[in-house]
């Protein structure tokens, strides 16, 4: 993913300018107007936004005829959904944009319909996923050793599944598989940290570590992998599908919710900023990686107070309950999927 400046890059009137695959895109302004200016070799075509209560109209501007450009690809896509990006980023109060016909010829994948809503964009896949499910495994029902029937579930797949660039923090946040080969002994000095050991109580040697990561890896309803900022490894995450986790019998687990486990590893990556870009980030993932997903769900330690101030702070998580697993007294976190997009802004 190539990460981008939304806020001036070319000269004082622009906001926004980015160049894929041969496409060079920006969006500029004066004290009057703003408009957005789209470029492939010598054509060029621009549309005036016009703010409108909770959102944006795009239309050709006066003077420029509809576009001759004839040539697609996914560089104007991607530079189309980066400013996009930039745009409900930037402008947290405006939910949508509504593009005229030129626009939708220009680009159909993106403006598939005249109106682009934020929460219907930030479903839309190809800026952020990396996986390989969204949702077309098909729905394979089998029952699990402890005679829970569920869906069948397949691994995630090995190297990144998710990437998202980070404006208000200048980083990439991305999501890959964890690996016994590049992983083990980090994961060994994370587990061994205090802070770290209070909470997930494995402060064990580097060969229990390697058979825990070995066992984990091997369970069907368990996907572990490693978030990183910047491809600097900085903590360790397990999703996993709660109706075949013990955390099922203690709430009407729906099929197909996710759960997650998660820690940061690395101290210097602690603190509200970046503690906001991964909540937002593994909340976005789990959502993107599977459509019938409607519900994330966390079970950490009731005493876990700095963790549950991260997600408290994030849009559509809330507390439900307390409650006693046999080995913690456990809070049950939940962020519902239809209050997640409504709310979230990437910044």
């Amino acid at each position: 993913m190539t990460a981008f400046d939304a806020t001036a890059t070319a000269s004082p009137d622009t906001r926004f300018a980015v160049t894929h695959g041969g496409w060079r895109l920006s969006e500029e302004f004066d004290h009057r107007h703003a408009w957005l200016r789209v470029a492939h070799g010598d054509q060029q075509v621009c549309w005036q936004l016009e703010a409108h209560s909770g959102g944006w109209l795009a239309r050709l501007r006066e003077g420029h005829a509809a576009p001759a450009m004839t040539t697609r690809d996914a560089g104007l896509e991607t530079a189309l959904r980066q400013w996009l990006q930039a745009l409900f980023a930037r402008d947290t109060g405006y939910r949508y944009l509504r593009v005229d016909d030129a626009l939708r010829a220009l680009c159909p994948t993106v403006f598939g319909e005249p109106v682009v809503k934020r929460a219907e964009f930030y479903q839309q896949p190809p800026l952020w996923y990396r996986g390989d499910n969204l949702g077309r495994h098909e729905q394979v029902w089998t029952t699990s050793d402890s005679g829970v029937r569920h869906p069948r579930r397949r691994p995630l797949p090995t190297g990144t599944v998710y990437e998202r660039y980070c404006a208000d923090i200048d980083q990439v946040f991305s999501f890959r598989r964890a690996s016994p080969e590049q992983d083990v002994e980090r994961l060994t000095d994370w587990m061994n940290q205090p802070r770290v050991a209070r909470f997930w109580e494995k402060a064990v040697p580097r060969d229990e570590i390697a058979a825990y990561l070995d066992r984990v890896l091997g369970m069907a309803h368990l996907q572990p992998v490693v978030g990183c900022f910047d491809g600097q490894p900085v903590g360790y995450f397990e999703f996993y599908w709660a109706a075949e986790d013990p955390v099922g019998a203690y709430y009407e687990a729906d099929p197909y919710d996710r759960g997650v486990h998660m820690l940061i590893g690395d101290a210097n990556y602690l603190g509200r900023r970046l503690g906001r870009a991964w909540t937002l980030s593994l909340s976005h993932f789990v959502f993107l990686d599977d459509p019938r997903t409607r519900r994330l769900i966390g079970e950490p330690r009731a005493d876990n107070q700095a963790l549950l101030k991260y997600v408290e702070r994030t849009p559509g998580w809330t507390k439900i309950k307390e409650f006693d697993f046999p080995h913690k007294r456990a809070a049950l976190i939940v962020c519902d999927r239809d209050d997640f997009f409504d709310r979230v802004v990437f910044p």
